[in-house]
């Protein structure tokens, strides 16, 4: 599945009508491989393409905790990786 998310992010322009850059495809498959990871070692079934948003906040919540960060609210974060998943943007409506 990451190959496949690879592939569709190389198909895709940016913002700016440009073709992603090798570093951003990179970055956004790491992060794909980190919550599928993740999801994995919680139990949790499916790829990273069945997270929605509260699960995608309980992954910033378990990131920052394991990496010794501050927990807080991950709603930009879950946003922008939301976007890129294809999941529709959500606030963050409280705590995790």
């Amino acid at each position: 599945m990451i190959s496949e998310f690879r592939d569709w992010l190389g198909s895709r322009t940016n913002r700016n009508g440009r073709p992603s850059q090798a570093d951003t495809i990179s970055a956004y498959a790491d992060a794909a491989i980190a919550l599928d990871a993740w999801m994995s070692a919680d139990g949790i079934d499916g790829d990273f393409t069945v997270c929605d948003t509260k699960l995608l906040n309980r992954f910033f919540a378990a990131y920052f905790a394991a990496h010794g960060q501050e927990a807080r609210c991950p709603a930009r974060g879950a946003v922008i990786v939301c976007r890129v998943l294809g999941v529709r943007d959500q606030p963050c409506r409280g705590p995790l």
